[in-house]
């Protein structure tokens, strides 16, 4: 995969695929109602889908009524402004793909080969995205787009498509593991506070605006939270509020404070810091040691919580559903594995795509000594039908244990194990009558020549 490629899962987890696979196997032969699972939706902080999302109502709409009454009611009491509503994340310029996961793969692959059957691709397509289990994602940077990467948490693995989103991260939590930290008490603050600043973005209370620490604590948010953001127009997010709780909440805040000193190094014995002041310390030393660069990644599917990106996260959302839709991405994966494993895919007549770890191969009738022939000619006539089918009508009366049928089915494995029978996941046979499938590998530009030559 490359050196950009990260197949990790927790250490000290290991999974034998070996029964899942033969689950799979046994739902196909018995043709479930798997193909009607929904994709999962169990992503850690996956935002709803665009039309699931409700926009607020229109500044002066609100509270507004029609008939008798209604202007006594609107001058009775003031509108309240609607909320205002966070804006979607936008979606990273990356690529995601839904893979099979490749151990459950090297399972199935086996299994289907020990069946002997043909199978069908897309069915199979569905099965896998209806477990995470059985899938992984591929998140791949456009590379149109030379200044995007993908960011890593060396320590445990969390990704995000944004720097800033991974160092937020990495500050809450990871600062501790190389702070200490201890709580103390001071005495509370004197004076008379009739309203307190909070971050409008985070909640955090900043203080009343008569208090000399106030400022401090404004600054130390905004370096060590939204740096990118100008100083005034942070200032312009914040929000006064009047409540007697929340600056009795403040008080009780900056009576009873937690501090932080490093652990080790040149600074440890520094003046103990607040927590906004050392996660400025640690972004500055310490964060960038944990953040790995990588163009791309691929997740088991149950690691999708890893992803600490609201964008990120919605974009594999949208994927996977755009995939349990129609699963365009994965049948081509599953198309170029099944070949590097020497599985053949063919097409019916119908237009259905099927695996077979037996090559289909045309065999004429009239080439045939008489029993084949006879087996042959019934089943171009009668495409679908089983072995007792086939003992029915051409030895009607005849019991499946009589010598009779063992004579006629005698020659059925010998056709199916050379492909001139496909035999089907339920049972039903059928007999090529076109060329046999092609190999879908690339071919190199000698044997094109050999080729024209």
């Amino acid at each position: 995969m490359g050196n950009d490629d990260t197949t990790s899962q927790p250490a000290g987890q290991t999974r034998d695929p070996e029964p899942l696979s033969r689950e799979l196997i046994l739902e196909l032969n018995f043709v479930p109602k798997w193909a009607r699972h929904p994709p999962p939706r169990d992503y850690a902080g996956a935002e709803p889908p665009e039309r699931e999302r409700r926009r607020p109502p229109r500044e002066g709409t609100a509270g507004r009524r029609t008939g008798r009454g209604a202007g006594r009611r609107d001058t009775a009491r003031p509108r309240a402004r609607p909320p205002r509503l966070p804006r979607p994340a936008e979606p990273p310029p990356a690529r995601i793909q839904i893979l099979p996961d490749q151990k459950q793969l090297g399972s199935l692959v086996r299994q289907i080969r020990s069946a002997g059957k043909a199978y069908p691709l897309g069915q199979v397509a569905s099965l896998l995205l209806s477990n995470p289990d059985y899938c992984a994602v591929k998140i791949e940077i456009d590379p149109r787009d030379p200044a995007a990467r993908l960011y890593e948490c060396r320590a445990c693995g969390r990704i995000a498509a944004r720097r800033d989103l991974l160092l937020r991260h990495l500050a809450e939590a990871h600062l501790e593991e190389y702070f200490e930290s201890e709580e103390i008490e001071q005495e509370a603050p004197q004076g008379n506070f009739v309203c307190v600043s909070r971050c409008g973005l985070s909640g955090f209370l900043l203080g009343p605006p008569n208090h000399h620490s106030t400022e401090q604590r404004i600054r130390e948010i905004h370096q060590a939270r939204y740096p990118d953001l100008a100083l005034q127009e942070y200032r312009q997010r914040t929000e006064m509020t009047h409540d007697a709780e929340t600056i009795e909440r403040w008080k009780q805040e900056y009576r009873r404070q937690k501090v932080y000193r490093p652990k080790s190094g040149a600074g440890a014995d520094t003046d103990p810091l607040s927590r906004f002041a050392a996660e400025i310390v640690f972004s500055r030393d310490v964060a960038p040691k944990l953040v790995i660069e990588r163009s791309r990644i691929i997740l088991p599917g149950r690691a999708l919580d890893r992803i600490d990106d609201p964008g990120l996260t919605a974009a594999v959302r949208r994927c996977w559903d755009r995939e349990a839709r129609s699963p365009a991405s994965l049948l081509l994966a599953l198309q170029a594995a099944f070949d590097h494993m020497r599985l053949y895919v063919f097409r019916t007549a119908g237009g259905q795509r099927f695996v077979s770890p037996i090559r289909p191969a045309p065999l004429a009738p009239d080439h045939a000594v008489e029993s084949i022939r006879d087996v042959l000619t019934f089943l171009r006539r009668h495409p679908g039908e089983t072995r007792k089918g086939i003992v029915g009508k051409l030895r009607p009366g005849v019991g499946p244990d009589d010598p009779a049928a063992a004579e006629l089915l005698f020659p059925l494995g010998w056709l199916i194990e050379r492909g001139h029978i496909i035999e089907f996941f339920d049972g039903s046979l059928s007999v090529p009558l076109h060329g046999a499938p092609r190999r879908r590998a690339a071919r190199t530009q000698s044997g094109r020549k050999r080729r024209r030559s």
